[in-house]
């Protein structure tokens, strides 16, 4: 059996550079790969890919947006994190905790897509 040496999304955009820009300047990600229709970002071990919405490479019966995708991204700090990027989202959800563990906030990045920002309130990471 091969061996998977990472595994990311990839998430189809108008504008690759300015989507990553978004998560290099608000949550610290660092450039992988970088072209014209394609970026790939990395934070630790966590990528995420952006590819120009329609480019040839995907095939045409899957060209489209990724507004239907919702990001999950763990932080340190949900209220630093929010305070940080709120200006720069659209936010659908101010941080608030919830009854499985987590507190959180809801918004859409500058292209769209979902983001659920989240951490964990304790170690117990079961859910009710």
């Amino acid at each position: 059996m091969p061996s998977v040496k990472t595994a990311f999304p990839l998430l189809q955009v108008e504008s690759p550079s300015n989507a990553a820009r978004f998560y290099t300047e608000h949550f610290g990600f660092e450039p992988v790969f970088e072209s014209e229709w394609y970026f790939q970002i990395r934070c630790g071990a966590q990528e995420i890919a952006f590819i120009k919405t329609g480019h040839h490479s995907i095939p045409r019966d899957r060209h489209g947006d990724s507004r239907h995708v919702c990001l999950t991204l763990e932080v340190d700090d949900v209220d630093s994190a929010y305070a940080r990027v709120k200006r720069a989202m659209h936010v659908v959800t101010t941080p608030r905790d919830e009854e499985w563990g987590q507190r959180h906030f809801l918004g859409y990045d500058p292209s769209g897509i979902m983001l659920d920002i989240m951490a964990m309130l304790s170690n117990d990471t079961t859910t009710t």
